[in-house]
């Protein structure tokens, strides 16, 4: 994870916005009577994604850690707090990144400061403190982890520039926690993408007899009508257009296969929604079969992940035995 990058990424926003700061003629020059525009330091901030915030996010910033399986009394002892005032102005966002089949939340705190002083007294609350390992440390950067990994704390002080004023940034970052407990992990380059059933960006083909979903050209997700009696997403029912979004519904004997256009498959993951129907529940993982030649299954209460343990592996393919809905296909491969 590249701790700078979300500095290069607001300084662009902010040259870019700067741009626009000034209507000129033709030729370049200042119309009479012109007036300049200039966009506040909060405008900038916000067109980067940063909401503004009074005092320091204590509560959000634990529960980050919380919420992906760190203990709370952990949490207190070792993710620390910057001296600021009680109710300080600061800039805040949260934002997610992929690595691998690694997903990292964060939670960004960013305060506006004249000089280095604040990110200096944050690096010294953290000397002794043997729970962390030291990745960066320089007189503006500075970045440690701990657990493995799991958890990161950075801060990093940038100066003035002609985009923004100089300001301190706090990055407070959690591994996801682990969703199948047991299950085997993908190879090390394995890389993990999805195709989201709460629209229909990603669908290449519609039928009665098929519906098909394209991941660029890496991999296809199908939907076949096989031996079921229900024609794929019950078309043409609702209106004509049948039930693919906001959740992929299928049906008993349908099929559904993962088809890669290039590497290999490792993991497929299905994440289902319970549902009632006339009178009757349904619970969606129940549809799908517990043994599969050459795969391995876990699942949680509404989620599968099926492990395969053949190398070289450019197609997956199962039946559902009953009506089933889904928001996401989740496919982890290697190229």
């Amino acid at each position: 994870m590249k701790f700078k990058k979300f500095v290069l990424a607001i300084g662009m926003i902010g040259l870019l916005l700067a741009g626009c700061d000034r209507t000129g003629t033709s030729d370049g020059s200042e119309p009479d009577g012109s007036e300049t525009s200039e966009l506040t330091e909060t405008e900038r901030f916000a067109a980067a994604g940063y909401a503004t915030a009074r005092g320091w996010p204590a509560d959000s910033v634990k529960n980050l850690f919380i919420q992906e399986g760190i203990q709370s009394a952990w949490v207190s002892a070792n993710v620390l707090t910057p001296a600021l005032p009680q109710n300080a102005d600061l800039y805040t966002r949260n934002y997610v990144d992929e690595i691998g089949v690694d997903v990292y939340k964060s939670i960004e705190v960013v305060r506006v400061t004249a000089d280095v002083t604040t990110f200096n007294r944050y690096v010294d609350l953290y000397n002794g403190n043997e729970n962390y390992t030291v990745v960066t440390s320089d007189e503006s950067n500075f970045l440690i982890e701990a657990l493995e990994g799991k958890v990161k704390v950075g801060v990093s002080f940038v100066e003035e520039s002609e985009e923004l004023p100089s300001a301190t940034y706090f990055r407070f970052t959690v591994l996801e926690k682990e969703e199948f407990i047991g299950a085997p992990k993908p190879s090390a380059n394995a890389t993990r993408s999805e195709i989201t059933f709460t629209n229909n960006f990603k669908i290449t083909k519609t039928s009665k007899e098929l519906a098909e979903w394209a991941f660029s050209d890496i991999f296809t997700f199908s939907v076949a009508i096989g031996e079921s009696a229900v024609n794929v997403g019950n078309i043409p029912n609702n209106n004509g257009v049948g039930y693919l979004t906001p959740q992929l519904r299928v049906y008993d004997k349908q099929v559904l296969t993962v088809e890669m256009k290039q590497g290999q498959i490792e993991q497929v993951i299905f994440h289902c929604i319970d549902f009632t129907e006339d009178g009757v529940n349904y619970v969606s993982i129940d549809a799908f079969p517990a043994a599969l030649e050459n795969t391995q299954r876990y699942n949680t209460e509404v989620a599968l992940l099926y492990h395969l343990t053949v190398a070289e592996t450019t197609i997956f393919s199962l039946v559902v035995t009953a009506k089933a809905r889904l928001h996401d296909v989740t496919v982890i491969y290697s190229l």
